[in-house]
């Protein structure tokens, strides 16, 4: 449960605020609030049942894999935000 609070939780995290500070135009899509949500959301569900099924508690494991599919599925928008944006010529106003 440690390794996957460390890279999911503040590793990951941290690396999606560095892409996000980099390139700020794949800040502020509905991309990047359907990632932050999905991502706030499933890892703490994934953790308690984590948690939960190692005291023995085995029907957490559905809840396990439900946080984990929360949390891949806002990766996957993350990486589409940045594959969509990443190129992307800046506007520059006058």
């Amino acid at each position: 449960m440690h390794s996957h609070v460390l890279l999911l939780g503040w590793a990951t995290l941290a690396i999606t605020g560095v892409v996000y500070l980099v390139l700020p135009r794949c800040a502020d899509t509905p991309l990047a609030a359907g990632h932050f949500w999905l991502h706030n959301l499933g890892l703490p569900v994934m953790m308690a049942s984590l948690a939960a099924e190692a005291l023995g508690e085995p029907r957490a494991e559905p809840l396990i894999g439900i946080g984990s599919i929360l949390v891949v599925v806002g990766l996957g928008l993350l990486t589409v935000n940045v594959l969509r944006n990443a190129g992307a010529p800046d506007t520059v106003e006058s």
